[in-house]
């Protein structure tokens, strides 16, 4: 285990400029919090993360498969609201019949975040 956040934490991207680098910097270390429970995410790259789903104008499979990954990080205000953009979005059926089995991992995923924190009474589908 020691060694696989080693060679994780080799994997991040000290001068991250481009947008999709700074979120793979996020994705890797969303992986180093899963399997240590050490966060390294700092709250400008949370930021990033909110920024780029508010400024998106459909959710894609990408953006669906990121936030699934990304659930821990965030806060739990943030997960509730862009759980609830995603489940709006008109481009979701057309995700669903393409890509079912992430977009259902992911649904399950956010339920189950939501449960864990005791956000679900909020969720409103």
């Amino acid at each position: 285990m020691v060694s696989d956040i080693t060679g994780l934490k080799g994997l991040i991207k000290p001068k991250a400029r481009m947008k999709m680098d700074k979120i793979f910097n996020i994705l890797v270390k969303s992986a180093i919090l899963d399997i240590s429970r050490e966060n390294l995410v700092t709250s400008s790259e949370k930021k990033i993360l909110e920024t780029y789903w508010l400024t998106i104008p459909y959710w894609t499979f990408f953006d669906i498969n990121i936030f699934g990954m990304c659930l821990e990080i965030l806060d739990q205000e943030e997960v509730y609201d862009l759980g609830q953009d995603m489940l709006a979005s008109h481009e979701l059926t057309q995700i669903i019949a393409f890509n079912s089995e992430i977009v259902k991992k992911t649904g399950i995923n956010l339920y189950v975040y939501l449960i864990a924190k005791g956000g679900i009474d909020e969720l409103r589908i």
